[in-house]
């Protein structure tokens, strides 16, 4: 069975007209392909679109000639995006042209709706032996979830074993709500996965049996979905302006998204990437979902392609979603059918960036939220962890439940070691890593390619990536040796020895190599952005000490056509947010 590409152009074309286009940034007045598309068709010009509107670098305040723009065509300005100098607004889709003449629009790009993408996860990724040895839960670290909200009456949020609230940041960019809820139901179970306590109060709390990833963490929960799951990427960036606004006072060190929408632009050039991005400057370890586009729904034809926005930025972790199968040892994991695999739309980049569990995973449920009310046979019987009545967990699959595993390790990773950046996050959980062995439909071994845009560099591995943060200075400039111990470059976990997968995918290169951690690169540093061109000067060794490097090749197993375009599986996973894979 022939494999394909879920690409709008074939690979060649799409990547020629990326390069007749250029890879600097957005020119004056451009306008994304599919907001291009719909002003060709012209039988829409007279309906109105919302639009978000990326202004030139040098331009501040209301752009010049904007608001007698908006007057003459009975358009309006809904939204201001000061984290990426932009506005949202609604105007005629005929005047769309004229708005792009504006000598300070530099872009715009349609407002994008999107869905969020729907135990012993937390022992198969040895989140279990940190809390034990060295000791690390999380403490002092908030993640902010950006989700539909959370169900402000679960005893997961307390610490554990007493009834002070980890919950310490609100905000409802939805329906403007002054205390937490979540009338969908999805939002709450990403937060438990990140850092649900498991505690014995209330009543029929988990005891600790369904325990997020760093259960020692605070919450800061903004509302950016609505009821059904669904929003706008310009209610998505709000919600990043406020996390990036209140990053100092309520100290918010990571950030998850497990929500998404197909991209129809460059992430050079999307809105919802732009913010993520400037996110991740600003010293936040943003965590997205790679989505759940990995398969037709139809054929169950597996399908590469499909990484959603804004988990296409290369400066986001990104995670895709692997199947324990009931077992905490690894040697029997395999990759969801449903996560969405690479390589991104349009730039070409390998993603995901690594894989965590998230097939059938328990979690915290909001009685009464949608998901709650449909899908009744998902909620877990309180008998499981010796109560009669009044379930309190969830179950949910998808790569929106491995994005939070990845987040909770994040705030493990910092509680080791509170002075790394994000660059250097993300740098130990892709390093650390453990490359699954990874078949076709047809049982042939992967090529390296293939397996890059599949698992990235593989199954997030908390003990190894917890041991490299406590051993590495940071005080130590670029060029010098940092570890202040030997990496053993190994773990053991479910009894089963786990080797470090050793290697970074950089923008469209893997690089590997003992100095890759060893030294203090460039790459570590706090003004270098995930993927970008770095000049590796005379202070970076390569060789023996050193890294290597190669391009990311895709290989012979995949066919690359024009037959399958965007669009066609956007809501295809469903199924997999409920049911998972089989096994």
């Amino acid at each position: 069975m022939n494999t394909r590409i879920n690409l709008g152009l074939p690979a060649t074309l799409a990547a020629l007209v990326w390069t007749l286009a250029g890879s600097a940034a957005a020119q004056a007045g451009s306008l994304a392909p599919d907001l291009s598309a719909k002003l060709q068709d012209g039988s829409q010009s007279g309906k109105t679109v919302r639009v978000i509107a990326q202004f030139t670098h040098n331009s501040s305040g209301a752009p010049s000639g904007l608001s007698d723009l908006l007057t003459r065509v009975g358009g309006k300005q809904t939204k201001k995006h000061g984290l990426i100098n932009a506005a949202t607004l609604d105007l005629p889709l005929k005047a769309v042209e004229r708005l792009r003449q504006l000598p300070a629009v530099a872009h715009v790009s349609l407002d994008q709706p999107l869905v969020s993408q729907w135990d012993n996860d937390v022992e198969t990724m040895g989140a279990d032996q940190v809390w034990a040895a060295p000791g690390f839960r999380g403490s002092g670290i908030r993640v902010a979830v950006l989700d539909t909200g959370v169900h402000a009456g679960s005893g997961d949020w307390n610490t554990w074993g007493g009834a002070r609230s980890r919950l310490v940041g609100w905000k409802d960019l939805v329906g403007g709500g002054a205390t937490p809820y979540d009338d969908n139901g999805h939002g709450s179970h990403v937060a438990g996965i990140v850092l649900g306590s498991g505690n014995d109060a209330p009543l029929n709390a988990s005891r600790g049996l369904f325990t997020g990833v760093a259960p020692a963490a605070d919450l800061v929960a903004v509302k950016v979905l609505d009821r059904r799951g669904g929003g706008y990427v310009s209610t998505v960036i709000q919600g990043l302006e406020w996390c990036v606004a209140n990053r100092v006072a309520l100290n918010i060190r990571v950030l998850n998204m497990s929500l998404g929408h197909l991209p129809r632009e460059s992430y050079k050039t999307d809105p919802l990437c732009a913010a993520a991005r400037k996110a991740v400057q600003a010293g936040i370890v943003v965590v997205c979902s790679a989505g759940n586009q990995g398969k037709d729904k139809l054929t169950g034809e597996v399908m590469y392609g499909g990484i959603n926005s804004p988990g296409n930025d290369p400066a986001v972790l990104t995670v895709g979603a692997l199947n324990t199968r009931g077992s905490v040892e690894r040697s029997d994991d395999v990759m969801c059918s449903f996560s969405s695999r690479g390589p991104t739309f349009k730039d070409l980049l390998p993603k995901p960036d690594v894989v965590a569990p998230g097939n059938k995973i328990v979690s915290v449920r909001a009685p009464l939220s949608h998901l709650d009310g449909s899908f009744a046979a998902n909620q877990v019987s309180s008998l499981l962890y010796g109560r009669a009545t009044g379930g309190t967990y969830f179950t949910l699959s998808g790569t929106s439940m491995a994005a939070p595993q990845v987040a909770g390790a994040a705030a493990l990773v910092l509680n080791a070691n509170p002075a790394l950046n994000p660059n250097t996050v993300k740098g130990l959980l892709m390093y650390t890593s453990q490359r699954l062995a990874l078949r076709d439909e047809l049982g042939r071994p992967l090529t390296r390619g293939l397996s890059n845009l599949t698992q990235g560099a593989g199954s997030v591995n908390v003990v190894g990536a917890v041991e490299a943060a406590q051993k590495l200075n940071t005080t130590l400039p670029v060029g010098s040796s940092w570890l202040r111990a030997p990496l053993s470059n190994q773990s053991v976990i479910g009894g089963q020895v786990v080797a470090w997968g050793q290697q970074v995918i950089w923008g469209d290169q893997v690089i590997w190599g003992d100095g890759v951690l060893g030294i203090r690169q460039v790459i570590w540093g706090d003004q270098v952005i995930w993927g970008d061109q770095v000049i590796w000067g005379d202070q970076v060794i390569w060789g023996d000490n050193g890294i290597a490097a190669d391009q990311v090749i895709w290989g012979d197993q995949v066919i690359w056509g024009d037959q399958v375009i965007w669009g066609d599986c956007a809501a295809q996973a469903t199924e997999e947010y409920l049911d998972g894979d089989a096994e």
